[in-house]
């Protein structure tokens, strides 16, 4: 894929960040970005952002479809705090627990009709 010229101006609002993340998972994300057809900042960037606007310090606490955020130091969780419809079960991604338990927790889907 060519590369963009990029605007002076644009590296003006741009901070580097650099990580250190497992081998196999630098793999997996640059293999993916390669397969979207762009590359792996911009991938990262747009996972990122989607994950710090729709994050939720704390535990997950629901109450049918209604979902709370508990205070629990280690806990994040990402989506949205409101369901978008009567058939939603809830509008969580997915949980992060760093806790001792130390888990991902991903909603577990609904049978219909239930």
């Amino acid at each position: 894929m060519a590369r963009r010229k990029v605007k002076q101006d644009e590296l003006t609002e741009k901070t580097r960040l650099q990580l250190r993340i497992d081998t196999d998972l630098a793999n997996r994300l640059e293999k993916l970005a390669d397969d979207v057809g762009v590359s792996t900042n911009q991938l990262l960037q747009g996972v990122m952002r989607w994950a710090v606007e729709n994050a939720h310090p704390g535990e997950i606490s629901k109450f049918g479809t209604v979902i709370e955020t508990r205070p629990r130091p280690g806990c994040v969780w990402f989506g949205r705090n409101a369901p978008t419809s009567e058939d939603d079960e809830s509008s969580v991604a997915f949980e992060l627990d760093f806790t001792e338990r130390r888990v991902v927790r991903e909603p577990t889907p609904r049978a219909k009709g239930k």
